[in-house]
């Protein structure tokens, strides 16, 4: 690890949340965060798909009839109907990072924030945007095909609670296709610039980070069912993306994302393998 000195602190906003770091660069990587003791995260992202019970971002139809009437309504309203898995979801992730809180009404980060997971064909946050990067992960494919895209991370995060995960698609707005999406029902693939520039998930139990201690951070999410059938041309789909095949028009819905931590070993240091 060099031996370099901190940087002074750096107010740098993603989309719309802003974070204030201290950066050094190490190699081709960037660390960010610490004063003072802290420990180290690595991100492991879960296909839901690839385990037995798991908790579903959408199901069938009738599965929302059996549940509750109303909830087949709201889904039919809201959602579209017959929901199917689409083939390929490509995403361009930029960073992944954790905050100590989030203010509900402003979406802005509150006390300490640190990244632990930046896309690799960055070299800092404050120039990776979705026009710079260039791969889409497969966030279709099974969840250690997945993980073999991404590159593994150790970084450095403060030692500090922290309430939420945040997960970065583009800054400011994606000028350029930062999803793509494909189904047995489309003509062509479905691309364009989602200018959702992220998700925030609370973290249950939240991760407390103490000094020399290495987490895991678990993102898992559910394609499955976000793909619906909605009326052309309706004003009151608010879906991410649209798709009209053959007379029928098609919405992508983007999925939850249910992040979890636990502690993997004690005592270790950071690395940006």
């Amino acid at each position: 690890m060099s031996n370099q000195p901190w940087s002074l602190p750096t107010k740098i906003c993603v989309g719309l949340s802003c974070i204030v770091v201290v950066g050094l660069s190490v190699g081709l990587g960037v660390y960010y965060g610490v004063y003072g003791a802290g420990g180290t995260a690595t991100l492991q992202l879960q296909n839901a798909a690839d385990k037995t019970t798991s908790r579903l971002l959408r199901t069938t139809t009738a599965d929302f009839s059996s549940e509750n009437s109303n909830h087949r309504s709201l889904f039919q309203g809201l959602y579209g109907t017959n929901p199917t898995t689409p083939s390929y979801v490509g995403v361009k992730m930029l960073a992944v990072y954790v905050a100590q809180d989030v203010d509900n009404t402003t979406q802005q980060n509150i006390g300490t924030s640190a990244i632990f997971w930046l896309n690799s064909e960055c070299t800092s946050i404050d120039t990776c945007t979705s026009e710079k990067v260039t791969k889409f992960f497969n966030f279709s494919a099974p969840s250690s095909l997945l993980n073999a895209e991404i590159t593994k991370q150790n970084r450095l995060i403060e030692a500090n609670t922290y309430k939420y995960i945040r997960l970065e698609f583009c800054k400011n707005g994606a000028i350029s296709p930062n999803w793509v999406v494909n189904h047995p029902g489309f003509d062509t693939p479905l691309t364009w610039a989602m200018n959702q520039c992220g998700v925030t998930a609370k973290i249950d139990p939240p991760i407390v980070a103490t000094a020399s201690t290495q987490f895991i951070v678990t993102v898992e999410f559910d394609v499955r069912g976000s793909v619906t059938e909605v009326a052309c041309g309706s004003s009151s789909i608010q879906c991410k993306g649209i798709a009209q095949t053959n007379g029928k028009c098609y919405c992508f819905w983007m999925p939850d994302f249910i992040p979890s931590a636990k502690i993997s070993a004690t005592n270790l240091v950071p690395t940006n393998g």
